[in-house]
Order: structure tokens, then sequence, then C-alpha cells
């Protein structure tokens, strides 16, 4: 009873999954050649309000390893050192959100909708 349940789920679930969504950007009159267009003219003028600002912001914090006590065949109890592990850092765009929020009103304003549905 319980495993058939379980597959019941999941082939639920996986049938789910592979019939995706149809979300995408819809226009009343307009046809998807109209959008490749709009889309082209939204993202230059996205791009002039809110060009990439790319800094380089750190992800991980730097830490201290501590030493460690091991045995060696030479002496009875040895140490190692404890090492400093620098911080790691990543480039980070942070005009992006902005972005794509005018990308977005600026399609809105030409007529197009954005549509989510499952």
């Amino acid at each position: 009873m319980k495993s058939n349940m379980i597959h019941t789920l999941t082939l639920g679930m996986v049938c789910l999954i592979l019939s995706g969504c149809a979300s995408g950007w819809r226009h009343p009159i307009k046809g998807e050649n109209d959008l490749v267009a709009d889309k082209y003219k939204c993202t230059q003028e996205s791009a002039a309000l809110y060009p990439p600002l790319l800094l380089n912001s750190p992800f991980q914090a730097g830490y201290m390893y501590p030493r460690m006590g091991y045995y060696s065949p030479y002496s009875y109890r040895s140490l190692r050192r404890g090492y400093y592990v620098s911080p790691a850092f990543t480039w980070q765009d942070y005009n992006e959100p902005a972005r794509n929020k005018a990308f977005s009103s600026c399609l809105n304003t030409l007529g197009w909708e954005w549509i989510f549905k499952w």
C-alpha cells in the first residue's frame, strides 16, 4: 500500500517536471520576430541606464587552520603549525538587478506582458 502510494507520487512529480511551464513574454498583436527586436532595443536601453558595475566581493571569510599533532616514526610526537587561509573573492555585478528591472519595465511599456503558467 505504502510503496504503491510512493510510486504514484513519484510518477506525478516526474510528469510535473517533464511538462515544464508555458512562461514567457506575450503581446496581443505582435509576434516572435517583434519580440526579438523589442528585446534588443530594451537590452540596449537598460545597459545604457545601468552599465555593468563589477566589484570584487568576498564570499568566504579568511580563517586560521589549527595546528595539529601527529605521530612520526622519527619522533614521539610532532606538531604541524597552523596556517592562515586567505578569504575567497568573486566578481559581482551590482547593477544587474536594476538592469533587469529596467529591461522588464521597457518591455512592459512596449505592450509586452510576462505570463507565468504551470
